[in-house]
């Protein structure tokens, strides 16, 4: 059709259709308007994410488990002092356990007060169950007595190897924990240093 609304002989009548459709035919992005996207190009950077910041966030966590770590060790070696304190006691014991004299008694007692000593003295909880032992021992000092101490102190070491492989299980996680803090650091730092390199190479282009 003529734009002052003649036909045009040159088409047929479906194209001369098919071509007023499409000059009434509105916008489609009047009918479907594109969503306002927001503005993200002035958007700021997190400024507490710098290679700096995690430096000192791995040295914080690293001090935090390392404190843990010494207390552990720290224990462990109470823990040996202790053991081998128990196992001089055993074998004190069991050299009277027939029974025993007044020389015995002695040896035992003895026995007993550097076996409280090396645990961590009278105060601790093992060395208030020593001289709980101790004393129903020379109650009767009699050949039953002296064999179930020594299954008293056979039970004390029980419990303290318990409580060192309880110590090494922490130790362990610990270890993990502290390998995990270094390697997502040390990631993080690669990811950051990345996209700095990327931002300073496309400068200028």
């Amino acid at each position: 059709m003529h734009i002052d609304g003649r036909p045009n002989p040159a088409l047929g009548h479906r194209a001369e259709l098919e071509l007023e459709k499409r000059e009434f035919a509105p916008d489609e992005s009047e009918i479907y308007p594109e969503p306002d996207m927001p503005d993200i190009t002035g958007a700021p950077a997190l400024p507490y994410l710098t290679p700096d910041a995690m430096l000192v966030y791995c040295q914080s966590r690293l001090t935090g488990i390392n404190t843990q770590c010494r207390e552990i060790m720290t224990n462990q070696e109470k823990n040996a002092k202790a053991q081998a304190s128990l196992g001089n006691l055993l074998t004190t014991l069991t050299r009277y356990q027939d029974g025993a004299s007044d020389v015995g008694k002695q040896d035992i007692n003895d026995a007993y007060a550097k076996a409280i000593d090396g645990v961590g003295g009278p105060e601790t909880a093992l060395g208030k169950e020593l001289i709980k032992d101790r004393d129903t021992l020379f109650n009767k000092a009699e050949k039953n007595d002296v064999a179930s101490m020594i299954s008293a102190a056979k039970s004390h070491q029980a419990e303290l190897n318990s409580d060192a492989e309880i110590d090494m299980i922490r130790l362990q996680s610990l270890i993990s924990q502290r390998q995990t803090a270094i390697q997502l650091t040390t990631n993080i730092i690669q990811s950051l240093n990345d996209q700095a390199n990327k931002i300073v190479a496309n400068i200028g282009h």
